[in-house]
């Protein structure tokens, strides 16, 4: 203790590992050199963490970086991403294909922006799975701006193990997951059935069809059934250029 009544600790120079699981610290390895006031660690996409900088304790001291190895990746093999979307909505469901050790879960976690030895941007945002497989997890991005703001983020995929994969860099935009696609249309109506062209149309058809019922009537009655007839002709006839040729069909003969 100085004259001040400051306190001055001994520099810790170990790693501190922290377990969520059972809310406790422990001593991991120690580093060659302190770093204080100034100093930089980051996490690596890789899942190590480069530790950086200082100047507190002179000369080379805030030249140097180390990095280090947390013993987790070392627990088998590392799962891989092979395929996952480079842009996500909030609320957005999507799929990451995995290879070379079957996925359990998934987060994801801010690059770090540090500086006088604090992370200005730190940030562990756990992801929803709805579905996995050996190959495959299909994940919830965060739902709302408040669990985790629009920006870049590092995907990570692990395992049973929680072994790591390399991080994949994702962007979480401010927008809504897209709407669901419309349902497909329904299919076309079956086409009529085909026709012969060139023959005789349903006019006239029906004209030679009314002049042999005509033939043996007095002139009189004849024509003004024959003016009946050819009216009725007529609307038939305009009938069927709108039908296509389903009315010729159902007048041919058999």
């Amino acid at each position: 203790m100085n004259n001040d009544k400051s306190l001055f600790l001994p520099e810790n120079l170990n790693v501190e590992l922290y377990d969520p699981e059972s809310n406790a610290w422990r001593r991991g390895p120690a580093q060659r050199e302190g770093r204080a006031y100034h100093s930089t660690a980051l996490l690596l996409p890789d899942g190590r963490v480069v530790s950086a900088g200082d100047d507190t304790n002179g000369g080379d001291t805030a030249d140097t970086a180390e990095i280090y190895s947390p013993p987790y990746l070392f627990n088998g093999p590392r799962p891989e991403i092979t395929g996952a979307p480079s842009t996500l909505a909030y609320g957005q469901s999507f799929t990451a294909d995995v290879a070379g050790s079957p996925p359990a879960r998934a987060a994801l976690v801010a690059p770090g922006a540090t500086t006088h030895g604090n992370d200005m941007s730190q940030r562990y945002v756990p992801l929803a799975v709805t579905a996995t497989s050996d190959t495959s997890l299909t994940l919830t991005a965060p739902a709302r701006a408040e669990h985790a703001p629009p920006g870049v983020y590092m995907l990570f995929v692990l395992n049973s193990a929680s072994v790591p994969s390399v991080a994949r860099f994702v962007r979480l935009t401010g927008g809504s997951a897209p709407p669901p696609p419309p349902p497909p249309p329904p299919p076309p109506p079956p086409p009529p059935p085909s026709v012969a062209t060139g023959g005789p149309s349903v006019a006239g058809k029906l004209k030679d069809a009314l002049a042999d019922v005509t033939q043996p009537l007095a002139a009189p009655v004849a024509e003004a059934l024959q003016q009946v007839l050819n009216l009725l002709a007529e609307v038939v006839a305009r009938t069927a250029s709108g039908l296509g040729g389903a009315v010729d069909s159902l007048l041919a003969p058999k």
